[in-house]
């Protein structure tokens, strides 16, 4: 989960990615957030199994705080938060 989470703070949005660079990414979780982001739909981050990236992908596409407070992960939370303020 760490790796996941470092990268997703690393490439916080996919906003400038397309399909087919979320379907060349390794893991996926990492490829279904992606592919939440870059589609808008939140049925991708549904598949996610990692409960913070779950959580913060459906933070980052339903652009909702309250997915925020349920990340365990200190750093991931605060980016989150700043995110989707």
């Amino acid at each position: 989960m760490g790796y996941l989470i470092l990268l997703l703070l690393m490439l916080p949005n996919y906003s400038h990615a397309n399909e087919a660079v979320c379907n060349s990414m390794q893991t996926p979780d990492t490829k279904n957030h992606c592919l939440a982001i870059v589609k808008n739909q939140e049925s991708y981050c549904q598949i996610i199994q990692d409960a913070d990236s779950k959580n913060l992908c459906f933070a980052q596409v339903k652009r909702q705080a309250n997915y925020c407070r349920s990340i365990t992960n200190v750093d991931a939370k605060s980016f989150c938060l700043e995110m989707v303020k």
